[in-house]
């Protein structure tokens, strides 16, 4: 039986070669899936903690343009967040606070290049997920 998926799955390329994120599939990618459901009140909730520290972060250095989070609501979600100004170091910041505070662990990459509101829905989809990874037994 063919697997339908919800919505085309992306290629991502790295370092280790070519990966295909399918959002279909991102929540149980390690088999320990929390729940694969996100709402739209949840993603607003997100929207709100984000974009809080985001503008907390722009507002603080003096050659970010923080003006760019207050374009209208669909400018904003079409734009990644290099788009809107964020630095690679204000990127680093962030990333540490999107892992300890909203208990999800992106990529780098994920974070800068994603659309803001397709990042909203990886953060969700994998503060879902179990953090870190299984350690196979050991092959004696």
């Amino acid at each position: 039986m063919p697997r339908q998926k919800s919505e085309p799955a992306r290629a991502l390329s790295g370092a280790a070669g070519s990966v295909v994120f399918d959002p279909a599939r991102a929540g149980t990618m390690n088999g320990n899936a929390k729940r694969s459901r996100v709402d739209a009140d949840e993603l607003a909730d997100l929207r709100r903690q984000l974009f809080a520290h985001l503008t907390t972060m722009l507002e603080a250095d003096p050659n970010a343009d923080g003006a760019k989070l207050a374009q209208p609501d669909a400018t904003v979600a079409a734009a990644t967040l290099t788009e809107l100004g964020v630095t690679s170091t204000m990127a680093m910041a962030l990333k540490g606070w999107v892992f300890h505070e909203l208990e999800a662990e992106l990529t780098t990459f994920q974070l800068m290049r994603s659309p803001t509101s397709e990042l909203l829905e990886i953060i969700a989809t994998l503060r879902k997920s179990e953090l870190g990874v299984a350690i196979p037994p050991r092959l004696e």
